[in-house]
């Protein structure tokens, strides 16, 4: 008798411990889909805290579960997505559904893909599988037909070179806003030291 009272309490600890880790599930990956706060601390990188914020109060209630669903994808991949404000905005100004919403998502994870590529190998074709890969599926929003891939070599030189200083400009200003607050930071190290000498003179 008791040994099956032991078993019954077993199983019902175990059958609690289930309930407990599918409700937490649905509250991590369920509920959070809804969060406005989420979306807008996902899009608030560098220099997009401006605009994220205003963007996406104008989104609708579904339209924020479901970027945050498809920007959920791109975070446990590990990819670092550039969110371009003019791109986002498409999904307010053309009023997006799951599908759009999804393919914009893509663009930009395949862009970050290939980018990422490049930066591990240093091959310039990667920059220019990036932007095609992007533009790709941003016209699958519309359903507008891919861009025909370049067959002039001069003009994927040209791309080459057009996307690689636009990543080089982006990466510069990032290091320029470190450098700046670095020297913010050792200037103000430097005012404490020169008051507490002032200070042990007087």
């Amino acid at each position: 008798m008791k040994r099956d009272l032991f078993i019954q309490s077993i199983a019902g600890a175990l059958a609690a411990t289930v309930f407990l880790f599918a409700a937490n599930a649905f509250a991590t990956d369920g509920n959070d889909f809804a969060s406005r706060e989420k979306l807008t601390s996902t899009l608030s990188t560098e220099g997009n805290e401006v605009w994220a914020p205003e963007f996406v109060d104008g989104l609708t209630d579904n339209q924020v579960r479901e970027l945050n669903q498809a920007l959920n994808n791109a975070e446990k991949s590990g990819l670092t997505l550039d969110f371009d404000q003019e791109v986002m905005q498409r999904i307010i100004d053309e009023n997006l559904n799951k599908h759009g919403i999804r393919a914009l998502t893509l663009a930009l994870e395949k862009e970050a893909l290939f980018f990422d590529k490049y930066e591990k190998t240093g091959d310039e074709k990667f920059l220019i599988k990036a932007e095609a890969e992007k533009e790709k599926f941003l016209a699958r929003i519309d359903g507008s037909p891919p861009p025909p891939a370049s067959t002039d070599a001069s003009t994927g030189t040209g791309q080459t070179l057009a996307i690689k200083q636009v990543k080089e400009a982006s990466r510069e200003a990032r290091k320029a806003g470190r450098d700046a607050a670095r020297e913010a930071r050792k200037a103000a190290r430097n005012a404490v030291k020169e008051a507490a000498k002032g200070g042990k003179k007087g």
